[in-house]
């Protein structure tokens, strides 16, 4: 599989954290995810957008990263993380341990930003 890569853009009015992820994300890939999405949490950053649409797997220490982040950003922060670009292999992973429930999940990245638009 492709070496994990991690691409990141702010959005403003209101400030949203595009988080983009490339290649197999597994354990290598969930702390580099960890590391980056950490830095805008301790700035303070409340809104984020995570498409995986660059990654078509995510192992189960993947998802386990991803949990983590995004109940610090909902938990600790009471902001809002959403999903966009999943695979259908992610999208059943996600199903199957229930993140589709906590968060949304859209289509692409335009629908996901339009949902911090207000």
């Amino acid at each position: 599989m492709a070496t994990f890569t991690i691409e990141v853009e702010q959005k403003e009015n209101p400030r949203v954290i595009i988080i983009r992820t490339f290649g197999y994300f597994d354990e290598s890939g969930g702390i580099k995810f960890r590391e980056i999405a950490q830095d805008f949490i301790a700035k303070g950053d409340k809104f984020y957008i995570l498409n995986l649409q660059g990654s078509p797997i995510v192992n189960s220490i993947g998802i386990s990263g991803i949990l983590d982040i995004t109940e610090q950003i909902t938990i600790d922060l009471s902001g809002r993380a959403v999903f966009c670009g999943l695979s259908n292999a992610v999208a059943e992973a996600f199903k199957l341990v229930g993140i589709t429930k906590l968060y949304p999940v859209f289509a692409n990245e335009t629908a996901a930003l339009a949902q911090f638009s207000s």
